[in-house]
C-alpha cells in the first residue's frame, strides 16, 4: 500500500510539473532564437531573421539565407515549441545592375494562398494584390533591418494569372505585374 502511494504521489508529482511546463510554453511569444531553432533543419543554413510579429492574428517570421528571402508561419507544437510551416520563399534580387520594382511569389493550395515579396523600388508605398478576378486586397508592408517586404494571405486558390501593383505615396501606379 505504501508504493502505491509513493507511486501515486511521483505520478501527481510529475504530471503537475509537466502541465506547468506546458502551459509556460503555450504562453510564450516567438522569438528569433525559436526561429534559428525551427530552421535547423533547412537544405540551406538561414543568415538572418529579420523579423517575427503578428499579422491578422497569425505570428510569422521573414527570414533570409544567401539565395532567398522566406516567409513562415509560426505555429506552436502541442508542447508549446514553436515550429515553422507554410514557408514561402523568393529569390534575392543578385541583378543589382537591372532596374527591378518588387520580386515576388505567389504560394498556395485549395485553402490558402500567400503571396510575398520583397519591395526594391523605395518610391513604392502601398502594395495591391489581385487575389480573386477583380478583387484587390491591399498587402502588408513589412520593414525589417533596413530591407521592405509585402505579404498577403487569401483563403482563395491561386488566382492566375497574378496581377500586383505598386503605387508611390501619391497613389500613382509605379508598377504592374499585368502586362
Amino acid at each position: 500500500m505504501k508504493k502505491f502511494i509513493i507511486g501515486g504521489a511521483i505520478f501527481t508529482i510529475l504530471a503537475v510539473f509537466l502541465t506547468g511546463f506546458i502551459l509556460y510554453n503555450h504562453n510564450q511569444l516567438p522569438t528569433k532564437d525559436d526561429v534559428f531553432k525551427g530552421t535547423k533543419k533547412m537544405s540551406l543554413a538561414t543568415n538572418e531573421v529579420y523579423s517575427v510579429r503578428k499579422i491578422d492574428e497569425e505570428w510569422f517570421t521573414i527570414i533570409g539565407n544567401d539565395t532567398s528571402f522566406m516567409i513562415a508561419k509560426l505555429e506552436q507544437n502541442l508542447i508549446g515549441n514553436w515550429e515553422l510551416n507554410d514557408i514561402c520563399s523568393v529569390a534575392v534580387n543578385e541583378k543589382k545592375e537591372e532596374k527591378v520594382d518588387f520580386t515576388w511569389v505567389g504560394s498556395g493550395n485549395e485553402n490558402t494562398t500567400d503571396y510575398f515579396g520583397q519591395i526594391l523600388n523605395h518610391e513604392i508605398k502601398k502594395i495591391l494584390v489581385e487575389t480573386e478576378d477583380n478583387f484587390f486586397e491591399e498587402a502588408n508592408i513589412l520593414e525589417a533591418e533596413g530591407l521592405r517586404f509585402f505579404f498577403t494571405r487569401s483563403d482563395k486558390e491561386l488566382n492566375l494569372p497574378v496581377t500586383i501593383e505598386g503605387f508611390s505615396e501619391t497613389g500613382e501606379l509605379i508598377y504592374t505585374t499585368y502586362k
